[in-house]
């Protein structure tokens, strides 16, 4: 492995976590703000 594999793989992987930890905040922010959000 060179250092651009490690480079690529640490962009792959930061990419992945930022993709997962998004989808997973979405429907938690969602539900938070439902209350607040009722008139």
């Amino acid at each position: 492995m060179t250092a651009r594999d490690l480079c690529w793989a640490a962009v792959g992987f930061v990419a992945t976590a930022l993709l997962i930890l998004a989808s997973a905040a979405t429907p938690l922010l969602c539900g938070l703000a439902s209350p607040f959000a009722r008139p």
